[in-house]
């Protein structure tokens, strides 16, 4: 089982997404249908034969990542069928809007934890480009939009609108801002640092005793 699927080698063609991994062409991903489209936008998911040559791959169009295994995540001006028609393809697919959402928001969305109009929910949204056309579409679903970086926003908007922003075409990918925690208790055991509930733990006799201390700010508020 060398990639690790729980499935086999026989089964080690998958494609390695935030829904999951699975066999493109022998599974079915776990999505709901409400988050698939026949709509292109310019955005595929490509599986490729193991030795296909990098001059294969740039007639295919852009790549802007690569994905286990053997796939790319390309923006091309061909068509799906265009794409599936070279025959170094194993398989294409439009970039779903449900391939854009981090797993943890597939498994909210999967639940129908992300129905309620009146519950707001806070994400972080990647654009591959078109960082103002982005914005403005958010801000018309009724978010309140931040900008982060040149290609990250920070949308706050009602929960039941997290399917109509995976459908926003050049946005890449949609999480949840990380919760920053500071963990100088647990890096403290790492060092084997005097514990005082625990000092068989602290193997090299350290206290703090006689060290000239500095304040450090952490930058998070």
């Amino acid at each position: 089982d060398a990639d690790f699927d729980g499935k086999g080698d026989a089964c080690d063609l998958n494609l390695f997404l935030s829904i999951g991994a699975f066999d493109p062409l022998n599974e079915t991903a776990n999505v709901s249908s409400s988050l698939i489209t026949a709509a292109a936008t310019g955005f595929f998911i490509v599986q490729v034969a193991e030795a296909t040559s990098e001059t294969d791959i740039t007639t295919l169009g852009n790549v802007q990542e690569f994905i286990p295994e053997d796939a790319l995540l390309i923006n091309s001006s061909l068509t799906l069928n265009e794409i599936k028609a070279k025959p170094f393809v194993r398989f294409a697919d439009i970039y779903q809007p449900a391939y854009k959402l981090s797993p943890e928001l597939i498994e909210a969305f999967n639940a129908n934890e992300l129905s309620n109009a009146s519950e707001n929910i806070t994400f972080r949204v990647f654009v591959f480009r078109n960082r103002e056309g982005v914005k403005t579409a958010l801000q018309d679903l009724g978010g309140e939009v931040v900008e982060l970086d040149s290609s990250t926003l920070q949308v706050t908007l009602p929960e039941n609108k997290t399917r109509d922003i995976a459908f926003l075409a050049d946005i890449h990918i949609i999480d949840t801002p990380p919760q920053y925690v500071i963990f100088n208790n647990i890096a403290r055991r790492i060092v084997d640092v005097a514990d005082p509930a625990n000092p068989e733990m602290n193997r090299f006799g350290l206290t703090g005793s006689n060290q000239i201390v500095a304040v450090a700010d952490t930058g998070l508020d």
